[in-house]
């Protein structure tokens, strides 16, 4: 056999194998990177054409995956979703709703696009959005986080914190924040200084001693007592704030506790 012979039956040998398996241009299943069952089950309804794969084009025309588990739907007893493995076939995700599932991590360093996340009442230790620089909404109460760093969410709107373990928050570098709630945590000292587009700071039930509110000018909703100290908490309203404290928020019962400082 000569060398030309040789190469064309290397060729056919080629075309052969890539008739067998589809061919290079074949669409991959990317279904099959998804583990969890309940969540693959959620995702067939982005198959768009019904053939049983999940194509590249069909996960970037999906921009919302909301798989939170309502009351209701737990009381009937729904499935729940333990890991989210997967979640990076869909890079054009803005929003992510996945609230009251099983899930004890979540890796969403390649949804760079997510506005809004969602994950309430889950078992996370962690949670990495250091990738997220676009979330506006973050909401990640009642899980097992002890710490959260936020320093790379810039844009961030709405921040909810509540009934964690963390001991401490730095939200300096979150200048646009106008809600920030993080009731019932562990956290001894809070600097809002720098938040001066505040309107809402729910920060009751933890362990402060002291919070200054002088530079939170645009302030209107505050709940800052019940702190699980042995002393009332001293707060630093400032000039702005004053009539705003004297006339409506000490009265609020989730103040209670609360004394001007000296």
């Amino acid at each position: 056999m000569n060398m030309k012979k040789m190469l064309f039956a290397a060729l056919a040998l080629v075309m052969l194998a890539a008739c067998k398996d589809g061919g290079s241009d074949s669409p991959k299943n990317l279904l099959d990177k998804i583990t969890d069952p309940v969540f693959k089950e959620y995702c067939t309804r982005f198959d768009i054409d019904r053939n049983g794969v999940l194509t590249s084009g069909e996960t970037k025309s999906v921009s919302q995956i909301n798989v939170t588990i309502t009351i209701d739907e737990e009381a009937a007893g729904a499935p729940k979703i333990s890991s989210l493995k997967g979640i990076d076939i869909f890079t054009e995700l803005t929003s992510l709703r996945c609230e009251n599932n099983n899930l004890s991590s979540i890796d969403l360093s390649k949804n760079t696009k997510l506005t809004q996340l969602g994950c309430d009442r889950n078992h996370l230790s962690s949670l990495d959005v250091s990738k997220n620089m676009a979330l506006t909404i973050l909401q990640c109460s009642t899980n097992e986080l002890t710490s959260l760093d936020v320093s790379n969410n810039i844009n961030l709107k709405t921040l909810t914190l509540s009934y964690c373990n963390v001991s401490a928050i730095d939200i300096s570098k979150n200048t646009a924040l106008e809600s920030f709630y993080c009731v019932g945590n562990e956290i001894s000292t809070l600097d809002v200084s720098k938040n001066t587009l505040l309107k809402a700071l729910s920060c009751f039930a933890n362990k402060l001693s002291a919070l200054d509110i002088s530079k939170n000018t645009a302030l209107e909703v505050l709940y800052c007592g019940e702190q699980n100290t042995s002393a009332d908490l001293a707060l630093t309203p400032g000039e702005a704030n004053m009539s705003k404290w004297e006339n409506t928020w000490r009265s609020e019962g989730l103040n209670t506790g609360v004394v001007l400082a000296e």
